[in-house]
């Protein structure tokens, strides 16, 4: 009981004698004034579908209102029968590709290049009129395109049906001649293979200057061969074509 006393007694007076530990006492107990007080009260913030799920009675409602979309604008152009000048035709894309940009640069006319029933072909020009076409067909021979030729199919014109635009068109142009009406043509082939008439219809045009047409009629082919009006003009060159070796052309009417 003694020692304790006394050991109690020298805890004391150690602790009591170090500053240090006085010290950290005083700052652990000690507590910073406060500055400023912030009083606030709870309130409900109201929240439509938050309340919806919490109570029975509410319900949340979404209206959706459908608008159509706009109408496509109206097409510019639309599709007739017509005619174009083809200048090629054949299973070369590549040089298909550059006839037809070669031709962009020297006509103003649209030109078209496609694959039609294994065929790469290049077309120009849109022309209601045969007439028109065969002028183009000259013309473009004077630019050095001598294989052109004139083919029937849809082309494509304005869709403007407005009366000042078909006043327009009726218009008498100046500069057109009157087609010439076409009575005789030499037919030099009839074949069923249309790559043959094809062939022979680019040979033909190359070696006489003239315009050359496949016909279809059921599964054969006819190629003819000019336009002419008199007769005596059609003969005199189906005497030359005999002449260079296709002995089975006759003229046609």
């Amino acid at each position: 009981m003694k020692y304790t006393l006394l050991a109690v007694a020298l805890l004391f007076l150690s602790t009591a004698c170090n500053p240090g530990l006085v010290r950290q006492e005083r700052l652990a107990n000690k507590r910073p004034a406060a500055d400023s007080t912030l009083y606030y009260s709870a309130s409900h913030i109201g929240d439509p579908f938050l309340d919806s799920l919490k109570t029975d009675t509410a319900r949340v409602s979404l209206v959706l209102t459908l608008y159509p979309p706009p109408p496509p604008p109206p097409p510019k152009f639309r599709q007739i029968e017509g005619f174009r000048v083809q200048l090629f035709a054949g299973l070369d894309s590549l040089n298909g590709r550059v006839i037809a940009g070669e031709l962009q640069g020297v006509m103003a006319d649209s030109v078209y290049f496609f694959k039609e029933k294994g065929l790469y072909k290049v077309q120009a020009g849109d022309y209601p009129w045969r007439h028109k076409a065969d002028r183009m067909v000259l013309d473009l021979r004077k630019k050095g395109y001598a294989q052109g030729w004139v083919v029937r199919r849809l082309i494509n014109v304005p869709a403007d049906t407005s009366l000042a635009a078909q006043a327009d068109s009726l218009q008498p142009q100046k500069d057109v001649t009157p087609p010439v009406e076409a009575k005789f043509q030499i037919q030099v082939l009839v074949t069923s293979d249309k790559e043959k008439a094809q062939g022979l219809a680019g040979t033909l045009r190359q070696r006489f200057q003239q315009e050359v047409y496949i016909q279809p009629a059921g599964t054969i082919y006819k190629v003819l061969l000019g336009r002419f009006a008199k007769r005596s003009e059609a003969e005199k060159v189906l005497k030359k074509i005999k002449q260079n070796g296709y002995k089975d052309a006759w003229l046609v009417y």
